[in-house]
């Protein structure tokens, strides 16, 4: 049976997960309904209407059967990006925009749910006091997230693969034809068969920046091609880089997701960027340092991720001077089957 399913696009990340899942849900082809609502007004490095050229390219081109709405709309399910206070703000107010639902999936970005003396937590009993999380469920990327965010008590489901590797192929090659229209915005050399990796480059405040100079000098001594992953809101990366550093220029297809998938290997510095990276294959090393990111849940038993927790540099440079990256052999369409199915068990309502 058909459903009218709405997304509540808070920023411009968001893009990254929900356009590969309403691109799957559509191909269904079982007439669902799907509405946009684009009214939050974020005035930030990745707000919406900061953005909004990309975010009208975006929905020309992936997103242009959905419907941008404008008033409020009774829907089956809605799907949001973490369960975070504006979320119920904006369902709960009375300016005419936003869903009333049914059903809803809040997707797993970070570690949103984590109590901890930064944050109270948004599956935990003191958040959810006073809000309405009768109909709410999560949607982690890997069965480790899913069993933390249970231990909260808050339903949890994990579809077999990250939505952000959902038609993953495909998202390579829009990103490789985008390359050869925009050789200045993405190389096509990074498309090739040579050594890649991505560096997260630390937070604009970490005492991390002089050991990730080196480590990525490290990697240029043993043949890697380099590129830099930067938050727009730390434009902090040394003026040499500028030629191999990227920020969220795209947002869908993102480069967060489909250049870690071109690489050998991915060093990150207290983030949370794996999560949705090292359930696919890609390798990761994590460079851990601050009490913040030791909160986080990792995947250690995973083959293919490094935690690094004291001596980082060194040990980084060691894992690059002696260990073998393969790239990751991933092909979502193994997992098509298994994404049918699962998005079939979750759209019933």
């Amino acid at each position: 049976m058909s459903k009218k399913i709405g997304f509540l696009v808070d920023t411009m990340t968001d893009f990254r997960y929900f356009t590969p899942l309403i691109m799957q849900i559509n191909s269904l082809n079982e007439g669902h309904e799907f509405f946009l609502d684009l009214s939050a007004n974020r005035r930030k490095y990745n707000g919406l209407e900061t953005n909004s050229n990309i975010k009208n390219w975006i929905i020309e081109n992936f997103l242009n059967y959905c419907t941008v709405t404008d008033s409020k709309v009774d829907c089956d399910i809605m799907f949001s990006i973490e369960a975070v206070q504006s979320v119920y703000e904006r369902t709960n107010s009375n300016d005419g925009h936003s869903f009333n639902y049914k059903k809803h999936y809040a997707i797993q970005h970070g570690f949103d749910w984590i109590r901890s003396k930064w944050n109270l937590g948004y599956a935990s009993p003191e958040y959810k006091k006073g809000r309405d999380y009768s109909k709410t469920c999560y949607m982690a990327h890997d069965e480790l997230y899913a069993n933390s965010i249970r231990e909260y008590g808050t339903p949890t489901v994990c579809p077999p693969i990250p939505v952000t590797s959902w038609n993953l192929l495909q998202q390579l090659d829009y990103a490789k034809s985008l390359s050869n229209y925009n050789p200045e915005l993405l190389k096509p050399s990074y498309f090739s068969d040579d050594k890649l990796a991505v560096v997260f480059w630390p937070e604009a405040n970490s005492d991390q920046n002089e050991a990730a100079e080196q480590i990525i000098d490290c990697l240029f001594q043993n043949g890697y091609k380099v590129i830099i992953k930067q938050r727009r809101k730390h434009q902090n990366i040394p003026a040499k880089y500028k030629e191999i550093g990227f920020y969220d220029d795209v947002w869908f297809p993102s480069e967060s997701i489909f250049f870690p998938h071109l690489a050998n290997v991915c060093i990150g510095f207290d983030t949370s960027a794996y999560v949705d990276l090292v359930p696919v294959g890609v390798n990761f090393i994590d460079n851990c340092k601050t009490d913040i990111a030791k909160t986080y849940v990792r995947p250690i038993e995973s083959e293919n991720f490094y935690l690094i927790e004291h001596s980082w540099k060194e040990n980084t440079i060691n894992l690059i001077n002696t260990k073998k990256f393969e790239k990751p052999k991933f092909n979502d369409q193994d997992y098509l089957f298994r994404i049918n199915n699962f998005l079939k068990t979750i759209l019933e309502v």
